[in-house]
């Protein structure tokens, strides 16, 4: 019996990190990146380029393996300004979309190539900071 309860309180002693909130996000439906919170080692950075500017990128958030509720991607800028908001009704699919060209619009008007990208929702109503964009070359790209 004592070797039973050793060898309970041995299994129960761990914390299994499974589940949590995760995300991914998507350029053109290639994953560019998926994190777990829980796991996280700081935020995640990726570009995007000239080559991008017709592109879509795709969000998912899950809490728990379940979609938000009133859910926004937020687009700041480097003095944590808000320079765009995407909302997404909850009938909408589980990924969240936004043009690559929409972010390049922010670049023109702000004379920023760097911005950070956001998830807030009913359920993470503060947000959360999931990426740091830059945009490279887009000098000549017009709308």
């Amino acid at each position: 019996m004592l070797a039973f309860l050793v060898i309970c309180a041995g299994l129960f002693s761990f914390s299994s990190k499974m589940g949590g909130d995760h995300f991914e996000v998507f350029l053109n439906k290639k994953l560019v990146f998926r994190d777990f919170v829980h796991m996280a080692k700081g935020v995640k950075s990726f570009e995007l380029d000239q080559s991008d500017h017709n592109a879509t990128l795709d969000i998912y958030y899950g809490h728990c393996g379940q979609t938000g509720k009133s859910r926004r991607i937020i687009i700041k800028d480097a003095q944590d300004r808000v320079l765009k908001q995407f909302n997404f009704s909850d009938a909408t699919g589980k990924y969240m979309s936004c043009k690559v060209k929409d972010l390049t619009s922010l670049q023109k008007k702000n004379s920023s190539n760097k911005f950070h990208l956001y998830y807030s929702s009913k359920e993470l109503p503060k947000g959360r900071m999931l990426a740091a964009i830059s945009l490279t070359n887009f000098n000549t790209v017009t709308p």
